[in-house]
């Protein structure tokens, strides 16, 4: 027997395209790695910013209690 054929009631909807050059998608591509590399370096320096006030509260920064104590 004959595969039995179907149609669709609603054919696949068309989309429009764009040409992009090979210079427009690396500069995308660029411009994506600088945005992370960005993002990471600005949450390490949160981070540290965090770690060096959390020493400092708790009197844990001994370079920085002996440039206090010789500057005093």
């Amino acid at each position: 027997m004959a595969p039995k054929r179907t149609t669709r009631a609603n054919p696949a909807a068309t989309t429009a395209t764009t040409s992009v050059t090979n210079a427009q998608v690396k500069a995308m591509i660029d411009q994506g790695v600088t945005d992370a590399l960005a993002a990471r370096d600005a949450e390490t320096r949160m981070a540290m910013t965090a770690i060096i006030q959390k020493r400092v509260l708790e009197g844990q920064n001994e370079l920085l209690e002996n440039a206090l104590t010789q500057t005093s």
